[in-house]
């Protein structure tokens, strides 16, 4: 397949004629999810998160295009990885479990040590 340019990427998406926009979708899928499945790969992820994180950011992409909110000059292929990048990023950012349980957290009791410089600082004030 011909390498396009991010700027014919741009304009074609944002054209009214739905066969060109259906083949820039297809060409910018088998150009970039390559790149988007292995970044989540290496990331705690698997071929049906990145399917699901591609899709979204493809999603996202175009319709920033179609807002007008994208400059013909972008680079497409950096703009859409970050874009996927960081839609897996906040999913694993909500997903994340702590790494230790609150019943493996020793307590240590700090109220008296507190309690105890906040009554001389009284103590100390009271006598000047």
């Amino acid at each position: 397949m011909e390498r396009l340019t991010d700027r014919l990427i741009v304009q074609k998406m944002g054209s009214a004629d739905q066969k060109e926009v259906d083949f820039i979708l297809e060409y910018v899928y088998v150009r970039m999810y390559p790149f988007v499945l292995r970044f989540i790969e290496r990331n705690r992820g698997g071929q049906a998160d990145a399917e699901d994180v591609f899709q979204d950011g493809l999603i996202k992409f175009y319709k920033l295009v179609r807002q007008g909110r994208i400059a013909e000059e972008v680079y497409v292929e950096a703009y859409l990885y970050t874009i996927c990048r960081n839609i897996w990023l906040k999913k694993l950012g909500r997903e994340k479990k702590p790494d230790v349980l609150i019943e493996d957290i020793e307590i240590v009791p700090v109220e008296d040590t507190i309690l105890q410089r906040i009554l001389s600082k009284e103590k100390e004030a009271h006598y000047q």
